[in-house]
């Protein structure tokens, strides 16, 4: 693990001495969007090998503070999050709304004008509502509320310095890990006029 550190702080450092040639980019920019998801494999519950994801739909609203003349950022990002979850052996579903708060930091590539590459790691905190509906029509639905924290590596492109396409793995300790592909627009960010 030590060595994989090293090996990756030094093609950080490189990459940006080297090879940053449109780091000049305005401090502040926001970003809205869209997209999908599915619950990841990983959850705590006893039966999970019971349960089938479905794919789920999010939104999102971040603002990111650029450091001056570097390729890294600090964002803040907020989410809502549906996700969907079938359980075959009790015959449950699970609709589970989610609002993960999520501060990144960032590091782009941003060697090509109109093409950056970008990986980044947040931590967080997500609450959220499962509602369990039966498929035994004498059964009454139910809902518990409850929170996680979370961590959420991400990786992604941005073209032309205002639409940025993203892959997300949000890790928390309950059933609400998802795995994320979204579509955003980003606004006031962009190269710095000389």
């Amino acid at each position: 693990m030590k060595h994989l550190f090293i090996i990756l702080l030094g093609i950080t450092i490189s990459s940006s001495l080297t090879a940053q040639l449109y780091n000049n980019v305005r401090a502040v920019e926001f970003e809205i969007g869209i997209g999908t998801n599915i619950c990841s494999s990983f959850t705590p519950i006893p039966f999970s090998t019971t349960l089938n994801p479905q794919m789920g739909g999010q939104a999102y609203l971040e603002t990111r503070l650029n450091v001056a003349n570097t390729g890294f950022d600090v964002g803040l990002k907020f989410d809502f999050a549906v996700l969907n979850r079938h359980n075959k052996e009790y015959a449950i579903n699970s609709l589970i709304r989610c609002m993960p708060i999520t501060t990144y930091v960032d590091y782009s590539y941003r060697k090509w004008k109109k093409v950056a590459l970008f990986g980044g790691l947040g931590v967080g905190v997500m609450p959220f509502r499962t509602i369990y509906t039966y498929s035994d029509s004498s059964a009454k639905d139910t809902y518990s509320d409850d929170y996680s924290y979370t961590l959420c590596p991400r990786i992604g492109v941005e073209f032309f310095n205002h639409l940025r396409l993203t892959l997300e793995y949000k890790i928390a300790d309950t059933e609400c890990s998802y795995i994320g592909f979204s579509i955003g627009g980003v606004f006031g960010g962009g190269y710095k006029k000389k």
